[in-house]
């Protein structure tokens, strides 16, 4: 057997040191089983507004597959070649829906676009392997991912930002189960409040897709969509326990046939926590609650109904920032976090419903979908002990902010076949309506009234106008164009547009790719209109927000398929960004303003994938990003240089499961208050590695125990100066599943 090396460096600068990331495996002269071993294609659907088809059309031009054809494998070789092994980075497609034309019909018309016809740059990461890898947040599976930067305020229970290709958290557009999961106040989610647990996949779609998302998709889409159960009835109940007092239950039940489908889950997390703030011994603990319920029915065999609902709930302790006038500026010259009895609430409320026929054979899919959001945020502060001026007119200050959604929309897809020119056309319009609230409350009562909430419920309507036209022409070359037109009853309207291409070179493996767009964020409800009438002032002149980008790459498939690779530069431009910490000078009041100047970014992304065995898989990622202010100097807590990397191994026939992540950050600009005079200065954090080990094993078929390790380096790191991260953990938990199907039959 003939053995080949492949090795993958990284030379990274500023922020990293030199490292260098070698593998081995036995490649060339494998046998045939082990040949069968590729990449598979994935299908994706947050990256275009094309609709689903209910039926399952018959294909007019067959996909071809994704590597070379292989020697057919026979007898448990055969069977041993679908059960590929899975790591969020190394071969998150795989468990993601794929590319299936067994049956000659098309599977990509029911479940998305295939990545190969995407001219956007795209990461997909399954729920499969994030429960290999016992990934328990959203954000740890989105850390070090190609263009992601995340940041929190300390604990799970801190605020959570993501933002992509340097672009802030509000720039970010989350969809959870087709429904705009963002609060209207300021138009960003608060990734603390999302677990992993029962996710199918996570698709992030990076690049400005305003022309299919209106507002705030501007850095690119986190698009979540949750396990929708086929089969017989089955569950699962899962119970772990750990370092920092955490103690984590979880269940789901459910099934489903042609007729229909429900799953119903839920989980309860529970952490003591540990101190964020740098001095002090108080434990800022977290209580994190999820329901989630989704299902759907069939109404005939061209009409369906889907509906989900998902509640979350949390509780969160917080400490105070601020000036410390009782310690000597010597002894602390910048402000950090204070111990402090603060208490945040929050609760958020999604409900999609979605109906979706065919006509015409397939061809023509319509759909009416009605979505709600409601986001309910209640804070408690005690006050900063050291600060004597703080509060002084309440010993206790109660805010609540209440954000809500109301989207009502159709839309459309026709598919239409060219078989004498190998092509085939896809056409998608949108039609939506979105009503949007805000209300906040505070009882900080000063000389000029409730400054933190007035009580006031701040309304406003937007209507949308969006169509897309894809074309696919002898499975090669994948083109799209997009354009999106919104109307808005309190400021000014807006157009939106993308484009992007694609090639898929088969007979070298090779397939350059690339996108160029507008993206758009209309001003928060906290921007247009302030938390209160008397000190805040809405600006009628104030403009949404604007950007312009492109990326463009190539993909290299190697190995047969086993291996790809994947190199993109993104460039943008961010226009009439906004502050919400203007002054009138004329009525003294403040109000959001129009930033001058353009702000640049600009940046490369890598990942590598590779399937060394069916039981040892490996993948890579490294982003650079250049994010700079209108004067040119860098943005504040944006990383130029981040990476991860993540090895996957199966043992004893799939039994059991060995994982490895490590996520890297380097040094990061941040802005940090004198002492206590609250004059402002730069600084870098210093970068650290992030190390996680996790380990499971089936005793029984249907019993699980497992565990894990975070933070096996010990790093003491910190995302936000002044607030502390989670130093080395270990947590330990057993998984019991259970089914009605009859013994010895088919699921």
């Amino acid at each position: 057997m003939k053995t080949t090396i492949t090795v993958f460096r990284i030379t990274q600068v500023a922020g990293f040191s030199t490292t260098t990331c070698a593998f081995a495996a036995l490649v060339a002269g494998a046998p045939q089983s082990l040949a069968q071993t590729v990449l598979p294609g994935v299908v994706v659907e947050g990256a275009s507004l094309e609709k689903p088809a209910v039926t399952r059309p018959k294909a007019a031009v067959q996909p071809a597959p994704v590597a070379a054809v292989q020697p057919k494998a026979k007898g448990r070789a055969a069977a041993q070649a679908k059960q590929l092994p899975a790591s969020p980075q190394a071969s998150a497609e795989v468990s993601a829906p794929t590319e299936d034309a067994a049956d000659g019909r098309d599977e990509s018309a029911t479940r998305g676009v295939p990545t190969r016809q995407l001219g956007s740059a795209v990461t997909v990461i399954a729920g499969k392997d994030l429960e290999q890898a016992q990934v328990r947040t959203v954000a740890d599976a989105l850390r070090g991912q190609p263009g992601i930067n995340l940041h929190s305020n300390g604990s799970v229970g801190s605020l959570t930002s993501v933002s992509i290709r340097g672009e802030k958290g509000k720039y970010t557009r989350v969809i959870i189960d087709g429904i705009d999961a963002s609060t209207t106040k300021d138009g960003e989610l608060d990734f603390s409040t999302l677990s992993t647990e029962t996710i199918e996949r996570i698709e992030v779609i990076r690049g400005p897709m305003s022309a299919l998302y209106g507002s705030g998709a501007m850095g690119g889409v986190v698009n979540i969509i949750t396990k929708a159960p086929r089969g017989p009835l089955a569950g699962s109940l899962r119970v772990e326990g750990g370092s920092f007092g955490t103690k984590d239950f979880a269940g789901t039940i459910g099934g489903g046939n042609e007729s229909g489908y429900l799953s119903v889950s839920g989980q309860l997390r529970d952490i003591k926590g540990f101190n964020i703030a740098p001095v002090g011994s108080e434990k800022d603990g977290t209580r994190l609650g999820t329901v989630n319920v989704r299902g759907g029915f069939t109404l005939s065999p061209t009409a369906k109904l889907d509906y989900s609902l998902r509640h979350t709930k949390k509780r969160a302790a917080y400490d105070d920032f601020g000036a410390d006038y009782l310690t000597p500026p010597a002894q602390r010259p910048f402000q950090t976090a204070d111990d402090a009895n603060n208490v945040l609430k929050q609760q958020q409320s999604l409900a999609g419903v979605r109906l979706s026929w065919d006509s015409f054979g397939g061809a023509l899919t319509q759909e009416l979908k009605t979505a709600y959001n409601r986001d309910l945020s209640v804070g408690r502060e005690e006050g900063l002990p050291s600060n004597p001026w703080y509060s002084p007119f309440n010993k206790v200050i109660d805010t609540r902010d209440e954000s809500t959604r109301l989207t009502y929309g159709y839309g459309l897809t026709y598919r239409l076949a060219q078989p004498s020119a190998s092509a085939k056309h896809t056409f998608s319009g949108l039609i939506e309506r979105e009503t949007e609230t805000f209300t906040p409350f505070s009882n900080y009562d000063t000389f000029f009234g409730d400054y933190n909430g007035d009580g006031i419920e701040r309304r406003r309507n937007r209507l949308a106008f969006a169509g897309e036209w894809r074309g696919v022409y002898n499975d090669r070359l994948a083109l799209s164009a997009g354009v999106r037109h919104d109307n808005n009853d309190s400021f000014q309207d807006f157009t939106t547009w993308r484009a992007s291409a694609s090639y898929d070179v088969k007979e070298t493996g090779t397939r350059p790719h690339a996108s160029i767009g507008t993206g758009v964020k209309i001003p928060g409800m906290y921007e247009q209109y302030g938390a209160n009438q008397i000190n805040y002032e809405s600006n009628p002149n104030l403009r949404p927000e604007t950007s312009r980008g492109f990326d463009i790459g190539v993909e290299q498939r190697l190995l047969g398929g086993r291996a790809t690779v994947d190199v993109t530069y993104f460039n943008s431009r961010l226009d009439d960004a906004i502050t919400p910490f203007g002054f009138n000078p004329v009525t003294f009041r403040t109000r959001a303003e129009n930033l001058d100047g353009i702000s640049k970014r600009q940046g490369v992304e890598v990942a590598a994938r590779y399937l060394m065995t069916r039981s040892l898989s490996l993948g890579l990622a490294y982003t650079y990003t250049d994010a700079r202010q209108p004067d040119g100097s860098r943005e504040f807590r944006r990383t130029p240089h981040s990476g991860r990397a993540d090895v996957r191994y199966l043992f004893a026939d799939g039994k059991g499961t060995l994982s490895l992540g490590v996520a890297a950050n380097g040094r990061t600009p941040e802005v940090v208050f004198e002492n206590p005079s609250w004059a402002r200065q730069r600084i870098e954090l210093d970068g650290y590695w992030l190390v996680q080990a996790a380990a499971s094993y089936k005793i029984a078929p249907n019993i699980e125990l497992y565990g894990r390790i975070e933070n096996v380096l010990n790093q003491k790191y910190q995302e936000i100066y002044g607030y502390s991260a989670p130093r080395l953990g270990a947590y330990a938990g057993v998984k019991i599943n259970f089914d009605t199907a009859p013994k010895g039959g088919a699921k």
